[in-house]
């Protein structure tokens, strides 16, 4: 009978165990309320650090971490999430690298998300890439221009030894969802295009 506790402990660990469907997220799979969509490959981990991309006088900052994100009640998620600082001509339009915050919370991000798939619509050209390469797509808020959201997809890949990695950059929705009175403030900071951008 002293065993009983010790079953009941495991019986309850094994349970719960067994409750949370974990699902890959490059699986493109849509499970029940509770589940877990893991990065089973660890296709974000070759994202993670700071990357930077330069030309003349202008460049283009990022620095990406991976959270768990957990949403109360609802499904939790593997994401990549983090900052960053645009500066054109000399001028900086977005810095947000000092405030990177160490939290799985999306709203305090202005880069985060992490759909995996493979040449999605709207990849940028690799022709340094792998046949099998995965792209990360991810949402980039402007915090100058509250309410203004866009996409960005990219893919990683080594070139002579160098880490690197692809961004198409879009315009994407304009979202006034803290404040309804906002008015659209136009594109992103940051210009529409193909960046290149080195691991630092």
């Amino acid at each position: 009978m002293k065993s009983t506790p010790l079953l009941l402990f495991i019986l309850t660990i094994s349970l719960s165990c067994k409750a949370q469907n974990i699902i890959p997220i490059f699986d493109d799979t849509l499970g029940p309320s509770g589940s877990y969509y893991k990065d089973m490959d660890n296709d974000f981990n070759s994202f993670v650090g700071e990357w930077k991309w330069e030309e003349d006088n202008s460049s283009f900052t990022i620095v990406l971490d991976k959270f768990l994100f957990i949403a109360e009640g609802q499904s939790n998620s593997d994401i990549i999430a983090g900052e960053y600082r645009y500066i054109e001509n000399g001028i900086t339009r977005v810095d947000e690298l000092p405030f990177i915050p160490d939290t799985n919370n999306l709203i305090d991000h202005n880069l985060w998300g992490g759909i995996i798939s493979l040449q999605p619509q709207g990849a940028p050209p690799c022709d340094e890439c792998q046949a099998d390469s995965r792209f990360i797509k991810i949402t980039i808020k402007d915090p100058t221009k509250p309410g203004r959201y866009g996409d960005l997809i990219m893919v990683h890949f080594n070139e002579n030894g160098q880490e690197k990695i692809r961004i198409q950059l879009f315009n994407g929705a304009f979202l006034p969802i803290d404040d309804p009175t906002l008015e659209n403030p136009g594109l992103l900071s940051i210009p529409e295009g193909i960046y290149t951008l080195i691991k630092q």
